[in-house]
């Protein structure tokens, strides 16, 4: 598990509001809207990502479902030791879990 995490400081806030600031520029970014039937692929590891608010549908047929799969190539890199507990393994090139679904 996780160790407690301290307080962030201002110093650290400020920077997480640059990034923003960064990512949010119109040449930093892309913006697309997924319809029926697309496919997203991206390396969590590599890769900022967020989305925008939306409204779901009332009927419960025409509700957004979204699933999501965990991919281990063999060629990942290493991660911080710290995802032990979640990944397994953590060096490079080594298969690992993902982390546990999420109940409601």
């Amino acid at each position: 598990s996780m160790p407690e995490l301290p307080d962030m400081t201002d110093k650290q806030r400020n920077a997480l509001d640059k990034i923003e600031e960064i990512a949010s520029l119109p040449n930093m970014n892309y913006r697309y809207r997924q319809e029926p039937g697309d496919i997203l692929l991206l390396n969590n590891w590599v890769t900022l990502h967020k989305r925008s608010e939306f409204i779901d549908h009332d009927e419960e047929k025409k509700k957004r479902h979204i699933l999501r799969a965990w991919v281990s190539p063999d060629n990942n890199r290493a991660i911080d030791p710290l995802f032990k507990d979640n990944y397994g393994d953590y060096r490079a090139g080594f298969v690992r879990g993902g982390m546990k679904a999420s109940e409601k």
